[in-house]
C-alpha cells in the first residue's frame, strides 16, 4: 500500500507538507507529479508549486536527479521502504489545483500527491492530520483505519487514478444531505454560507433524481457522491470527479429565503449542479477512448468534446425543466440567451466543432484577446447543436427517435461497459436513425463553420426565434469588449467586421475621446450615440502615444433574442420537455 500523510504546516504561508512512503521501491525509482487535472485540458505544470523535495531510506538521504520539471529518479537501490517529503504552495481559489488559509482547506491530489511510477495500480492511503480546529472534511475517498466520515484520518483508493480524482475539502463546513436509491448525497458548503440551504438542498435532489431515472440508475461503482461548494465574493466554474464534483460560485446565488424568485444567478447555480452531476455518466462512465488511461504527463487529444461537454451543457439546463425547477418560458430565455452569445461570437465562422474540441489545450483554455475572433465555445456551440440534433430527430421521428436515445445507447453500449467511444462514433449512432436531414446536420454542424440551421429547426418544431432590441435604452453594438480600468476604458478583445475594427482601434488601445470629447465607461455609449452614421474621430494611447482615428460610425444595435411558443405545437413541447400532455 502506498502511503501520503498531508499535514496543514502554515496557513499563512498556505503551504501543505506531504509524506509520501513506498513500502519497496523500484530500483531507481521514478516520480512523477500530474501536469494536469482530468476534466480542465489544459497543461497546468502543478509542480511549480512543490518546494523542498527531500528522500531518505532507513534514515539516510537517497540522492535524485530530475528529468523533467514534473518527474524525478531517485538513486534507489534497495527495497528498503522509501520516504518522501516536500512542500506545496497552495492558493489556487478555482476548483482544478490547491488552497490553504485560515478558513479553509482545499486540494485535488493532482496538485498534492507525486506519483510513484510503477505503482499505479497499488491501494492508496491518504492521511490527512488534524489541524486542532473545529473543522470537517468532505471526499469521495473511502475512510479508513476506524476514520468515519468528515472527520480528519485516513482515506483510502484503489488505485493513483481514483486517487486523484476525488478531491478534499477542509473547513467550518455547513452539510445538507439527502439519498437517492439509498445512496447518500452530501452538499458540503465552504465559505460565506448566507442563503437557504435548504431550499438549495431540496432542488438540487430533485435534479439528481431527474438524472438518476434518465439514465435508470446510479453507476453501480457510486455508493456516495458529494457536491464540494465553495462560496466566495467572486468565480464561477466547476469540474467534475469519479463520485463528487468541486463547484465555486458567488456568495449571491443562493437565494435568501425559500418563497423569493428564482433569480437569474440562482437558475444558473442549478445549472452548474446539473451539469457536473450529469457528468457522473457523460465522462466519468461514458468516456473518449483516449481518456480510459490518461497521461498526466502530456495533452490526452479527442475531437468529441463537442458531445462530451456540448451535450451535457444542453442536458444541464433541460434537465432543470424536466424536474420541475424552472417553467418552459424561463427555459426558451436560456436557450434564446445563448444563441444571442453565439452569434455575437466571430469565431464561430472561423473553427469548427470538432476542431475546437482537438485544440482546447491550446485555444480554449489558453484564451487571448483574439480568441473570440478565431474559436467558439465547444461547450456553447456544441449544446446548441445538441439542441438542433435533438429537435430534428424528434421531427423527423414523431418523438420516436431522439437525443435521449443517443445518450442512454451511449451509457448502455460503452459506460455500462466500461469502453471507450472512439472518434467519430456518436456521430454515427446519431446518423444511424437515418432521419432525414440528420447527416447534413451532422457533417454541416461538426466539421464545417455554416451557421446552425436554429431558426429552421426551432420554427418547425413549434418555436419561434426573434431578434428584439431593447427600444428604451438601445446599446450600440461596437464589436468590442472594454474594460473599465482604474478610470480608463481598455479596448480589451476587437472583434472581427465590427465598427472598432473597422476604425482601426485593436486590443490594448486606452480610448481617450471621440470627437475631443473625452470617453469613460459611463458615458462612451451616449457620444457614440451622437453620431451614429458620422464621420468620427477617435483619439486612443497605443504603447504610450496618442493617435487619432478616423472613420464612418456605423454599429448595429445590440440584440436580444427570444424565443415563443407557437399555438398548435403543443404536444412536440411537452414531449420534448417531458410535461405532462
Amino acid at each position: 500500500m502506498i502511503k501520503y500523510k498531508v499535514k496543514l504546516h502554515d496557513f499563512n504561508l498556505h503551504l501543505y507538507e506531504v509524506t509520501l512512503i513506498i513500502p519497496k521501491p523500484l530500483n531507481n525509482q521514478i516520480l512523477m507529479m500530474p501536469a494536469w487535472i482530468p476534466g480542465s485540458y489544459v497543461i497546468r505544470d502543478f509542480s511549480k508549486q512543490l518546494s523542498k523535495l527531500t528522500l531518505s531510506q532507513g534514515q539516510q538521504p537517497i540522492d535524485y536527479f530530475q528529468t523533467k520539471s514534473n518527474e524525478w529518479v531517485t538513486n534507489t537501490t534497495s527495497s528498503e521502504p522509501l520516504e518522501v517529503k516536500y512542500f506545496v504552495y497552495a492558493f489556487d481559489k478555482s476548483v482544478r489545483g490547491a488552497y490553504l488559509d485560515v478558513q479553509r482547506g482545499f486540494f485535488n491530489a493532482t496538485s498534492l500527491c507525486i506519483c510513484p511510477i510503477g505503482f499505479e495500480e497499488e491501494v492508496y492511503e491518504l492521511e490527512i492530520v488534524h489541524p486542532n480546529l473545529e473543522w470537517q472534511l468532505v471526499t469521495g475517498l473511502t475512510p479508513a483505519n476506524k476514520t468515519k466520515r468528515y472527520e480528519f484520518g485516513s482515506y483510502q483508493a484503489k488505485n493513483y487514478a481514483q486517487l486523484i480524482d476525488c478531491p478534499v475539502m477542509m473547513g467550518p463546513l455547513v452539510i445538507k444531505s439527502f439519498s437517492i436509491q439509498n445512496n447518500l448525497h452530501d452538499i458540503a458548503i465552504s465559505g460565506d454560507q448566507h442563503g437557504d440551504l435548504d431550499k438549495l438542498a431540496a432542488d438540487v435532489e430533485k435534479i439528481c433524481q431527474t438524472q438518476v431515472e434518465f439514465f435508470g440508475g446510479l453507476p453501480k461503482e457510486v455508493q456516495y457522491y458529494c457536491f464540494l461548494l465553495q462560496v466566495s465574493g467572486e468565480g464561477y466554474g466547476g469540474i467534475e470527479h469519479v463520485n463528487s464534483c468541486s463547484l465555486l460560485i458567488n456568495k449571491f446565488a443562493i437565494p435568501a429565503i425559500s418563497d423569493a424568485p428564482k433569480s437569474k444567478e440562482y437558475i444558473s447555480l442549478l445549472g452548474l449542479f446539473s451539469h457536473e452531476y450529469f457528468h457522473l455518466w457523460m465522462v466519468k462512465q461514458i468516456k473518449p477512448a483516449v481518456f480510459l488511461n490518461y497521461d498526466l504527463t502530456q495533452p490526452n487529444y479527442t475531437s468529441q468534446l463537442w458531445a462530451f461537454e456540448g451535450f451535457t451543457a444542453y442536458y444541464d439546463d433541460l434537465m432543470l425543466v424536466r424536474a420541475g425547477l424552472i417553467s418552459p418560458p424561463q427555459y426558451f430565455a436560456i436557450l434564446a440567451e445563448n444563441i444571442g452569445k453565439l452569434f455575437k461570437n466571430p469565431g464561430r465562422k472561423y473553427q469548427s466543432l470538432k476542431d475546437a474540441s482537438f485544440d482546447a489545450w491550446t485555444k480554449f483554455y489558453k484564451p487571448d484577446e483574439n480568441s473570440l475572433n478565431s474559436t467558439v465555445s465547444y461547450y456553447l456551440k456544441g449544446a446548441l447543436f445538441a439542441l438542433c440534433c435533438d429537435l430534428q430527430l424528434r421531427l423527423g421521428s414523431n418523438h420516436e427517435k431522439n437525443l435521449d436515445n443517443v445518450m442512454k445507447t451511449l451509457w448502455q453500449k460503452y459506460g455500462q461497459l466500461k469502453l471507450g467511444v472512439e472518434e467519430q462514433e456518436i456521430e454515427k449512432i446519431i446518423g444511424e436513425f437515418n432521419i432525414d436531414g440528420i447527416q447534413d446536420l451532422l457533417i454541416k454542424g461538426l466539421s464545417q463553420t455554416e451557421e446552425l440551421p436554429l431558426e429552421r429547426v426551432l420554427k418547425n418544431f413549434g418555436l419561434s426565434l426573434s431578434a428584439l432590441l431593447n427600444v428604451n435604452t438601445p446599446l450600440l453594438d461596437l464589436g468590442a469588449k472594454l474594460l473599465d480600468y482604474q478610470g480608463q476604458l481598455v479596448a480589451q478583445e476587437v472583434y472581427h467586421e465590427g465598427v472598432f475594427q473597422r476604425l482601426g482601434i485593436q486590443a490594448g488601445d486606452i480610448l481617450v475621446a471621440c470627437q475631443d470629447h473625452r470617453m469613460t465607461n459611463l458615458n462612451h455609449q451616449m457620444l457614440f450615440q451622437r453620431y451614429i452614421n458620422k464621420s468620427v474621430s477617435i483619439t486612443v494611447f497605443r504603447d504610450e502615444k496618442l493617435m487619432n482615428l478616423t472613420g464612418l460610425l456605423s454599429p448595429s444595435f445590440v440584440k436580444q433574442y427570444e424565443i415563443n411558443a407557437i399555438t398548435g405545437f403543443e404536444h412536440n413541447i411537452n414531449k420534448w420537455l417531458d410535461l405532462d400532455l
